[in-house]
C-alpha cells in the first residue's frame, strides 16, 4: 500500500531508530514533515529515464531524487504531498537534513562536513592530519557536537539554536528561506574560527547544507554517523553578529566576501588590494581582549573573517585607551566625536602577536596628528604598538623642518614624543621644558637625536648630553617596530608590483597603466615609470621603491574561478572565471535547448560505445550528451583535475569548433587558440592561465608535428606548467590545461598510439544529421541566453570519484580503432589491444611472442621473427633477465589484466634494462 512521501519518511525512520543497526539513533528523531530533506536514490540495476533528471528506471518501476521543500530559495516554499509508488526503504541511499524548518521559517540546527581527501579529487577534502586539527579545535567549544562522517573517514560537525528538540516554544532562529539559513551557517563558522583561532573554513566540505542523517555507507563496521562530542550549550540570536545576513550575497554567489559596509563602491577594488596583500595574522588572546573591550564600549562593532579585520569607530579605539591608560602601548586618537556609534567609520587588521593597523573609511578626509596617509590613500594609525618616528614627533607637535627632523616648541613635547617611542630621556624639565627643541631620526641602529639650545656658560642639562656647536645634544635608543611587521602591505602596491611564481621563482615586474590595466614591463621600464612628474620620485627614491617591492613581492598564482586577490599576498591576475551565475530553479528541469541540440550532434559517436563501458553503465552515463556535460562540468568545477584529450574530426562546416566556441561563452577568459605554444618555438605565454587549450591547423606529420605531439603528451598529464615570455625568465605554474584538437582528418590526431588518455569523435555533417545549420551570431546569442539554466545542470552533475589520473574515463570509439588500423602495424596492435603498461610488471618473453604469434594468420608468422618483434618493442617494455631466473622477461607490461591499472601502479618505479638484466631505479642507484 502506497503512502506519501513525508509519511514514508516517517516510517522509514521509525523503524530505522527501532532496530539497533544504526549510529546515530538520535538524528533521526529530530525530523519531522515540515524540515528540509533531500533523499538521494541509488541506481542499483535501473537505468537513466530518458528526459528524467534523476530518475532511474526497469521493466516494473521509476525512482527518483526528491528534495523537499520547493522554492526553498524564495519567501514562499511550499511542499505538496504525493503518494509514492516505489519502494522508499529499497531505493534509497541517503538521505539527509539541512536543519532548517521551512514551513515555519526556523532554523534549528546547522551542518559542516569536512570529509577526508580519500577518494576525492585534488582540492576536495583534506588530510588526515588537517581533520584532526579539525576535531581538536571544534571539541573545545561547548555549542558544537562533533562527529564522524557518513562513512567514517571524516568529521561532522553541528551548532543548535536550541534546548529541546521536543519543545515547540524553542522554535530556533528566523530564516525566511533556505539561502537565510545557509548564510547563518557560514556566519557561525566564522564565529567557530573566531572562538578557537583555527579557520575552519580552510578543509570546509559543506556548509549549512544538507547532511546525511541515513546513509547506505555507514555501518556499524565504519562507526559512520556516530557521536564524538555532544554539545552542552546552545546559540541563540543574541550570540550573533548584527551583520550575520550579509553572507547572502556570499552563499547566492553574488560576492565571493562578504561586504565590509562603508567601503565605497568606488573603493572597493582599492581595499580588496590593502586587505588581500596582507599575510593572515591568528588572533591571539590580546587581540581578542581588544576586541572584546571595542564591544563593551558601545559603538558597533564586528569581526570580519573573509578579510581577517575588526569593523568598528576610531572613538571606540580612543576611549578604551583613555579608560586605561598605560595598559596599550603607542598613542593614537581620533577628531571623531562619535556621536552615532551604530555607524562604523573604520576597519583594523590585527598585527603579528597584538596590536591593530587602523584604516578609516574612505580614502579622503583628515584625521589627528596620530595618522599617517599612505600613497595609495588610506588614512592609517596604529593601535597598541610603538608609533613611528614620524607619528610620534607629529602627536606630540612637533613641525616637520626640511631635513627629515621635527621642531618643537618646548622639550617637554620632544620628551613627549620619545616617551611614545618607548625610549628614556632624563632632563631636567622644571630648568629645560621650555626651550625650543629638535628631534632627528639619526637611521643609525634605531638612534634618535634630541638637540636644544645652549646658553653660555651653563652646565650640562645631565648624563648623557654633549655640547656641540652651540646645542645640547642626547642619544636615545627606541625599542621601534620592525615596519615589516606593522606595515604588512608595501605603499607603492597600488601601482608597481613586483611578482613571483608559486615556487619563488622571479616572475617579473607589472605597471598599472593611464587605462587601468595590469602590463608586465622589463624592469627598465618600471624605473622610467617610476620617474614621471606626479610621483615626485628622485632617482634614489624610485630604486628605493624598487628595493621595496622586491622584498614584498606578490606571488602569481593560477587559480580558476577564484578572487583575484585570494589573500596572503597572492595575485590570481587574469584567472578565468564564470562568465554567468547559475538560474534559481524552483520548479522544473533547467531548460537550455539549443546547448542540448549542440552537444547531441557532437557526442554522437559516443552514443553506442556508452552502451558497453563498464565505467560509463557504472555511473549510468548512457548518451554522448551526457558525457560532454560531464567533460564540461569538471572543467568549470575542478579545473585543476585532468580529462581526456578530445579529438574532434568531420567534413569542414560540420560543426566541430562549436564546442569550444560555447564553452568560451561560459567563462571571461582562459580558452585559446594554442597552434603557437605548440611550434618550434621555446615562447607559450599565451598558456598561462589557460583552461582550455584548442589546437587546429597542426599537421602531426609536417615539421612541427613531432614536437606537437610530446608537447600535447606532457601537458595534458604533468601537474606543473613551465611558462616563457619574451624578454622574461622561465617559471612554472600550476597546470589547468585541458585540450580539444579539430580537423578534417582523421590521420591528423596528435594521439600517440598508445595513448589511453585521449578520445576520438566523429562529427557527421549538418546536412547528414539533418540539423539546420544557424547563422554563428545567432547561436552564440541563443548559447547566452540559455547559458545559467545550462550552468545550472552543471553545477547540479553528480560528478564521479576519480578511478584514475583521469577524472572520467576515455570512451573508446571506432573512430579511435579506425585511427588505430590506419596508423599502426600487427605487432601495434596487439601491444594496444592486449597489452598495458604497468611499472614493475613482469612477462616471460616466450610467452609473449607465443600469445603474439597466435593472434595472426599463420602465413603472417614468418614474417614476425624474434629479432623483428624484439626491435619493435617500445623503449617502455625493456628486456632481460630478473632475479635469479635464467628467462628473459619483459618489463613493465601486463597482458589482459582485467583491472585497470591503477595510479598507485603508475607511481612506482619502472624497470629498465642494466647489463641484459631487468632492475628497478633502486636497484642501479645501489
Amino acid at each position: 500500500m502506497s503512502q506519501s512521501v513525508t509519511a514514508t519518511l516517517s516510517r522509514l525512520f521509525e523503524v530505522q531508530t527501532a532496530n539497533g543497526k544504526i549510529n546515530n539513533p538520535d538524528m533521526l528523531r529530530r525530523y519531522s514533515p515540515t524540515m528540509e530533506v533531500q533523499i538521494n536514490v541509488a541506481a542499483d540495476e535501473g537505468r537513466r529515464a530518458e528526459g528524467r533528471n534523476n530518475t532511474w528506471e526497469n521493466d516494473h518501476e521509476s525512482w527518483w531524487h526528491i528534495r523537499v521543500p520547493k522554492k526553498a530559495m524564495t519567501d514562499n516554499p511550499e511542499w505538496h504531498d504525493y503518494e509514492l509508488d516505489w519502494s522508499l526503504a529499497e531505493h534509497a541511499e541517503g538521505i539527509g537534513m539541512t536543519g532548517w524548518d521551512w514551513a515555519n521559517k526556523r532554523s534549528k540546527w546547522v551542518g559542516f562536513d569536512f570529509d577526508a581527501i580519500t577518494g576525492h579529487s585534488e582540492g576536495v577534502g583534506v588530510s588526515g592530519s588537517a581533520l584532526q586539527a579539525v576535531q581538536e579545535a571544534a571539541c573545545n567549544i561547548p555549542w558544537v557536537e562533533v562527529r564522524l562522517s557518513t562513512r567514517g573517514a571524516g568529521i561532522h560537525l553541528y551548532v543548535y539554536f536550541y534546548k529541546d528538540p521536543t519543545d515547540p516554544g524553542d522554535q530556533g532562529i528566523r530564516t525566511n528561506n533556505h539561502n537565510e539559513h545557509a548564510a547563518l551557517a557560514r556566519c557561525i563558522l566564522t564565529l567557530m574560527s573566531k572562538q578557537t583561532g583555527f579557520d575552519f573554513s580552510q578543509a570546509i566540505d559543506v556548509c549549512g547544507g544538507n547532511m546525511w542523517v541515513w546513509h547506505r555507507g555507514a555501518t556499524k563496521e565504519n562507526h559512520g554517523l556516530s557521536q564524538i562530542q555532544a554539545a552542552t550549550e546552545t546559540l541563540m540570536e543574541k550570540d550573533l553578529p548584527s551583520n550575520w545576513r550579509d553572507n547572502i550575497e556570499v552563499v547566492t554567489r553574488k560576492r565571493t566576501r562578504v561586504r565590509v559596509r562603508g567601503i565605497d563602491a568606488k573603493d572597493e577594488e582599492q581595499f580588496s588590494m590593502l586587505a588581500n596583500s596582507r599575510s593572515a595574522v591568528a588572533l591571539t588572546d590580546a587581540h581578542n581582549e581588544v576586541i572584546d573591550a571595542l564591544t563593551e564600549t558601545g559603538f558597533s562593532t564586528l569581526w570580519h573573517h573573509d578579510y581577517r579585520l575588526v569593523q568598528t569607530h576610531t572613538r571606540a579605539f580612543q576611549k578604551i585607551m583613555e579608560d586605561s591608560p598605560g595598559k596599550y602601548d603607542g598613542c593614537f586618537s581620533t577628531i571623531s566625536d562619535g556621536t552615532d556609534p551604530g555607524k562604523p567609520n573604520c576597519f583594523a587588521f590585527p598585527l603579528p602577536g597584538k596590536g591593530f593597523r587602523v584604516f578609516r573609511f574612505g580614502r579622503g578626509g583628515t584625521e589627528s596628528d596620530t595618522w599617517e596617509r599612505g600613497d595609495n590613500g588610506w588614512l592609517s594609525a596604529y593601535f597598541d604598538r610603538l608609533p613611528t618616528f614620524e607619528t610620534a614627533s607629529r602627536a606630540a607637535g612637533g613641525a616637520e623642518m626640511d631635513n627629515g627632523g621635527f621642531h618643537f616648541d618646548s622639550l617637554t613635547s620632544a620628551v613627549a614624543a620619545v616617551d611614545m617611542l618607548g625610549a628614556d630621556l632624563l632632563v631636567d624639565k622644571e630648568r629645560f621644558g621650555n626651550r625650543e627643541a629638535e628631534f632627528k631620526n639619526a637611521k643609525q641602529d634605531g638612534r634618535l637625536v634630541v638637540r636644544m639650545k645652549a646658553s653660555e656658560g651653563e652646565t650640562k642639562p645631565g648624563s648623557g648630553w654633549v655640547r656641540k656647536r652651540g646645542w645640547w645634544e642626547h642619544v636615545v635608543r627606541s625599542p621601534e617596530e620592525d615596519a615589516s611587521l606593522l606595515e604588512g602591505f608595501d605603499r607603492w602596491d597600488s601601482v608597481v608590483r613586483c611578482t613571483k611564481s608559486i615556487e619563488n621563482e622571479n616572475a617579473g615586474w607589472y605597471i598599472l597603466d593611464s587605462s587601468g590595466d595590469w602590463v608586465s614591463q622589463p624592469k627598465t621600464d618600471v624605473k622610467s615609470y617610476l620617474a614621471r612628474a606626479d610621483f615626485k620620485l628622485k632617482p634614489k627614491d624610485a630604486e628605493a621603491v624598487l628595493g621595496s617591492s622586491v622584498n614584498s613581492s606578490w606571488k602569481l598564482v593560477n587559480m580558476p574561478f577564484q578572487p583575484e586577490y585570494p589573500g596572503e599576498r597572492q595575485w590570481n591576475l587574469r584567472a578565468a572565471q564564470w562568465k554567468h551565475a547559475p538560474a534559481i530553479i524552483e520548479e522544473g528541469d533547467p531548460q537550455h535547448p539549443t546547448w542540448d541540440r549542440i552537444l547531441d550532434h557532437l557526442g554522437e559517436d559516443l552514443n553506442i560505445p556508452l552502451r558497453d563501458d563498464p565505467w560509463a553503465m557504472k555511473h549510468n552515463i548512457t548518451s554522448g550528451r551526457q558525457y560532454l556535460q560531464l567533460w564540461i562540468a569538471c572543467l568549470l568545477r575542478f579545473p585543476f583535475d585532468k580529462l581526456p584529450f578530445l579529438f574532434l574530426y568531420g567534413d569542414e562546416n560540420c560543426g566541430k569548433s562549436t564546442l569550444w566556441h560555447a564553452i568560451d561563452r561560459l567563462v571571461t577568459s582562459g580558452v585559446m587558440d594554442a597552434k603557437f605554444a605548440f611550434r618550434d618555438s621555446d615562447f607559450n605565454g599565451e598558456l598561462e592561465n589557460c583552461i582550455l587549450a584548442v589546437i587546429e591547423e597542426i599537421n602531426p606529420h609536417g615539421k612541427d608535428g613531432q614536437l606537437a605531439r610530446a608537447r600535447m603528451k606532457d601537458w595534458t598529464v604533468s601537474d606543473w606548467l613551465g611558462i616563457r615570455r619574451m624578454r622574461r625568465d622561465a617559471y612554472r605554474v600550476r597546470n589547468t590545461l585541458h585540450f580539444i584538437q579539430l580537423s578534417n582528418e582523421l590521420d591528423h590526431c596528435l594521439m600517440g598510439l598508445g595513448d589511453t588518455r585521449g578520445m576520438i569523435i566523429h562529427v557527421r555533417s549538418l546536412s547528414a544529421s539533418g540539423s539546420p545549420e544557424i547563422p554563428h551570431a545567432a547561436l552564440m546569442q541563443l548559447l547566452d541566453d540559455e547559458a545559467p539554466h545550462f550552468m545550472r545542470t552543471l553545477c547540479d552533475m553528480e560528478i564521479p570519484a576519480p578511478e584514475s589520473r583521469l577524472r572520467i574515463e576515455c570512451i573508446h570509439t571506432d573512430s579511435k580503432r579506425r585511427y588505430i588500423d590506419s596508423q599502426c602495424d600487427e605487432l601495434d596492435r596487439f601491444l594496444y589491444e592486449r597489452c598495458q603498461y604497468k611499472p614493475q610488471g613482469l612477462v616471460v618473453w616466450s610467452d609473449f611472442y607465443e600469445l603474439f604469434l597466435s593472434t595472426l594468420p599463420e602465413d603472417e608468422r614468418s614474417r614476425w621473427t624474434r629479432k623483428r618483434v624484439s626491435a619493435g618493442l617500445p623503449d617502455k617494455y625493456p628486456s632481460g633477465k630478473y632475479g635469479g631466473q635464467n628467462k628473459t622477461h619483459i618489463g613493465n607490461m601486463v597482458i589482459d589484466q582485467a583491472e585497470a591499472v591503477s595510479e598507485i601502479d603508475l607511481r612506482r618505479k619502472p624497470f629498465t634494462a642494466y647489463k641484459s638484466r631487468l632492475r628497478t631505479g633502486e636497484q642501479i642507484d645501489d
